[in-house]
């Protein structure tokens, strides 16, 4: 026994000890072993006489520790956390006071009030114990603290009630194996501290019946048999023979199982005439889940049953949105979801379910340490208790209640109830997301499939921008489209392509950007991508002007040709809801190494088209001057395809007088060439008469 309670208490420091219930859980189990194991000796060598008599007082300090700790922590711990440390401080006086009468040979029997001091603290910490879980059973505001606190009373019975029995109605002789229920109590102590999952009581109670009265019917009708078979063949047929026992055995195995739904049948009827309705509105929402095929719907039939089973003053089903990486609530109906907030993956409340298997109350005097990070919004939200939708690698998501408008309190029954449509529901909205992860993966992979196949096909570099943009807004929430370059050769920022609420902005595109103007300059710069929730923040502390206002989530990632950054391309969105992941800016990479192969062709187009335009401009200028004798004609001509070659907006064609050295404007182009015309620059004024002087 001593070795049973040692081992308990080893599995739940091992998993517990960083929490305080498992601490005095563990001082409590590991006490009890010592007490239990060292008995013997204490009658005999008196071996460990100090180490038992610690021990012993032990057992009282951590039975106070874990009556203000478990299965909620007192609201004094708050306050005063050093009080759980008052049990221990008088069992370690008491130890003393034992120390100095143990071996007191002046007086032999002085150690025995010693230790009866020692039995009385016990006791009283036992009475302390068991009470505050009686008053957590009863009054307590979470069901779930009163299933717990209800669940360890039970093993407390059950495992002290055959000694307690025995004091009562004690014979001459005392039972050794009385002891043996005992390890019931820290059973029942160790799993609940790691909080596994519920207690079903009502269902080992229905089964608890049922087997009951089947063993009852079976040991009567083998009397019955034995007894009737004596009788009618006048002789004594004796109470264990394999005969009879064999044919028994062949009965039960062939009319068992009839035999024991029929009697559960009867037994549900008789006395859980409740759990039957209860089971049946199971079914019926389980048949309705079936036809779900979308959130929405889960929402509304999971709605639809809690809110007619518990009435609560407000409900919020929260699901999983892979896209953005949080948890969202479902709308109530009316396409609006029943709250705003959200939670991000890793919010203390997703790493509550993915550690622990039970419900979650917040009881307003006491909230969980890990909690208070998130006080604040579970307040704005007006919940009260939390039921997890189990998954695989995370939670799908949680049921959010508020307090029953009765005014009453949830009950165990009620958490069960919960606990069984919760689980059945995870199963339908883990079929949806399914559904919709991999549609939102087609339509990415099209998306780059159109992307490829446009880059490939279309050759207007204005085309393919506009291909990319659409593509890129189908898939990826954005109220802003980016195309940032950067002109090598005049070291210079500019748009290639600019859409702000979802309008293409024209105008300050291919225009030279300030420097330090968005984010896009600084993934050029440094060639690594940008992803933030809060743009704006974000170019704060680049010290960076931001390129457009109310912006929130943005992500940017460069424009790669080989070991040169050509260019940005980046995406914003003015939703504040709408939160970026790293998966989103993978797929926008993916996006942006196709952009680049169509922007290297449609320059190379460019370029090929401006050579073969200049070559073949040149050419006619050589055929006018062998062709034509008007000057005046051919100094334009020369003029006009000098701006046209190089992309200018004005020219002029200076000529010479040879006496005064001035420069005359004899042709002009442009928005005032002809203000122009015949105007003279006096020799070496502007730029003009330098290069005419440096030659």
């Amino acid at each position: 026994l001593s070795l049973m309670f040692l081992l308990i208490s080893l599995w739940i420091f091992g998993l517990r000890r960083t929490e305080p219930a498992g601490r005095a859980f563990s001082i409590l189990t590991t006490s009890l072993a010592i007490v239990t194991g060292a008995l013997f000796d204490l009658y005999t060598t008196h071996q460990f006489t100090y180490l038992w008599t610690m021990a012993a007082t032990f057992c009282g300090g951590a039975l106070i520790d874990l009556g203000l700790c478990f299965p909620q922590e007192s609201r004094f711990l708050f306050r005063y956390p050093y009080l759980r440390w008052f049990g221990y401080a008088i069992g370690v006086v008491l130890s003393f006071n034992a120390y100095v009468k143990l071996y007191d040979f002046q007086d032999p029997t002085a150690y025995i009030g010693a230790w009866q001091l020692i039995y009385i603290f016990v006791g009283i910490s036992a009475l302390f114990y068991f009470g505050s879980l009686a008053y957590r059973a009863i009054w307590s505001y979470s069901p779930v603290v009163k299933n717990q606190a209800r669940t360890i009373l039970f093993g407390a019975l059950l495992g002290f009630g055959p000694m307690v029995a025995w004091l009562l109605f004690k014979g001459n002789a005392f039972n050794p194996y009385l002891f043996l229920p005992t390890l019931l109590f820290p059973l029942a102590n160790g799993y609940l501290i790691l909080r596994f999952r519920l207690l079903r009581t009502d269902y080992w109670v229905r089964q608890g019946i049922v087997y009951t009265l089947l063993t009852a019917f079976v040991v009567t009708a083998y009397g019955l048999l034995v007894t009737g078979l004596s009788i009618i063949f006048s002789i004594q047929i004796p109470w264990n023979s394999p005969y009879l026992i064999g044919g028994l055995a062949f009965i039960i195995a062939v009319f068992l199982d009839p035999l024991r739904t029929r009697l559960q049948t009867i037994v549900d009827s008789t006395f859980f005439r409740g759990q039957r309705a209860y089971e049946e509105r199971l079914r019926a929402f389980s048949h309705e889940l079936t036809n779900a095929l979308d959130l929405n719907t889960i929402g509304r039939v999971l709605r639809e049953q809690i809110a007619s089973s518990l009435v609560p003053n407000c409900l919020h089903i929260y699901t999983y949105d892979s896209l953005n990486d949080q948890y969202a609530a479902l709308s109530n109906g009316d396409g609006r979801p029943t709250s705003d907030i959200r939670f991000s993956s890793n919010s203390p409340l997703v790493q509550y379910f993915q550690k622990e298997k039970i419900p979650l109350y917040l009881d307003t005097i006491n909230p969980l340490p890990m909690m208070r990070a998130e006080e604040a919004r579970l307040a704005l939200l007006g919940a009260r208790l939390f039921v997890a939708l189990p998954g695989e690698q995370r939670p799908v998501g949680w049921l959010a209640l508020g307090t029953p408008l009765s005014g009453g309190l949830y009950t165990p029954k009620d958490l069960d109830f919960l606990d069984n449509i919760s689980d059945q529901s995870s199963v339908a909205i883990a079929r949806v997301q399914t559904v919709v992860d991999l549609e939102r993966r087609v339509q990415e992979m099209n998306a780059l499939t159109r992307v490829s196949q446009g880059v490939n096909i279309t050759l207007t570099f204005d085309d393919i921008l506009e291909l990319i943009y659409a593509q890129a807004s189908q898939i990826i929430p954005s109220s802003m489209f980016h195309i940032t370059l950067y002109s090598k050769a005049a070291n210079y920022f500019h748009y290639a392509f600019r859409v702000e609420d979802n309008e293409r902005i024209t105008g300050r595109e291919n225009q030279p950007l300030p420097p330090s103007l968005g984010l896009g300059q600084e993934i050029i710069r440094k060639g690594r991508p940008i992803l933030t929730q809060d743009y704006e923040r974000e170019c704060q502390i680049r010290n960076i002007t931001p390129s457009a206002q109310g912006i929130y989530a943005w992500m940017g990632v460069p424009l790669n040709s080989g070991s040169e950054t050509m260019g940005a391309l980046s995406v914003g969105s003015s939703d504040a809801t709408v939160i970026y992941t790293r998966a989103q800016l993978d797929l926008l990479q993916a996006i942006a190494d196709q952009t680049v192969g169509a922007i290297v062709k449609a320059r190379l187009l460019q370029e090929t088209q401006q050579r073969a335009h200049q070559l073949s401009t040149l050419n006619e200028i050589t055929r006018q001057l062998t062709s034509t004798l008007e000057q005046e004609p051919l100094l334009r001509n020369i003029l006009e395809n000098a701006v046209n070659i190089l992309n200018c907006e004005a020219g002029t064609l200076f000529m010479m007088d040879e006496q005064t050295g001035d420069l005359i404007f004899r042709v002009t182009a442009g928005p005032v060439a002809s203000n122009l015309l015949g105007q003279r620059l006096p020799a070496g004024t502007g730029i003009v008469g330098r290069a005419v002087q440096l030659r």
